[in-house]
């Protein structure tokens, strides 16, 4: 199932138990370019029928925008746990979009630490202290993560050294020992 920019009023999902992919590019909007308003009843009803109606896939793909509108919702109503997911993709093309600037990754949903086997990043490659949130974040949480792959969106081999770009994802700390890192990013796919 795939669902992307908001040219709906609401969503209703039934009956997906058996859903296996999901890709998501909503912001759940009440107006135009708008997020929803996190108070309004009827839209946490909405978004939260939703989850719950998705919480069975095994591979999910998300947009910045999506990851932003779950943390506005994360504030007023609860995620539903994804027990079956196995391969979770997150999509953040740069600050044009809302990218990972200001996100806050805290919390640690019981399918991140318990299930969640692969994972795919594509983003931007920065380099800079702070900049690796999403990496830093599923490497240091995933307890039986097997597989990570970045894919960068953008990168420019004259600014940045791949040996250095190794040596950046080799500091970050993995929970999961047996995690196979994967790097698109060079002329050579590098596997840590």
């Amino acid at each position: 199932m795939s669902l992307g920019e908001d040219h709906f009023d609401s969503v209703v999902v039934k009956n997906l138990s058996c859903l296996l992919v999901v890709e998501l590019d909503i912001k759940f909007v009440v107006n135009f370019g708008e997020f929803f308003d996190p108070w309004d009843a009827s839209k946490r009803i909405e978004i939260s029928d939703f989850l719950n109606g998705i919480s069975c896939v095994r591979h999910m793909i998300i947009s910045a925008k999506t990851v932003q509108a779950l943390d506005l919702y994360s504030k007023v109503g609860m995620i539903p746990k994804f027990n079956n997911l196995s391969r979770f993709e997150a999509v953040f093309h740069g600050k044009g979009d809302g990218g990972g600037e200001g996100l806050e990754l805290t919390d640690v949903p019981q399918c991140v630490s318990s299930t969640l086997e692969c994972v795919e990043i594509q983003e931007i490659l920065e380099l800079e202290k702070g900049k690796m949130k999403a990496t830093s974040y599923f490497l240091g949480n995933s307890a039986v993560l097997k597989k990570l792959i970045l894919s960068p969106t953008a990168y420019d081999p004259r600014n940045v050294v791949e040996s250095e770009i190794v040596y950046k994802v080799n500091k970050l700390t993995k929970r999961s020992t047996g995690c196979e890192i994967i790097i698109r990013a060079m002329k050579e796919v590098v596997i840590i």
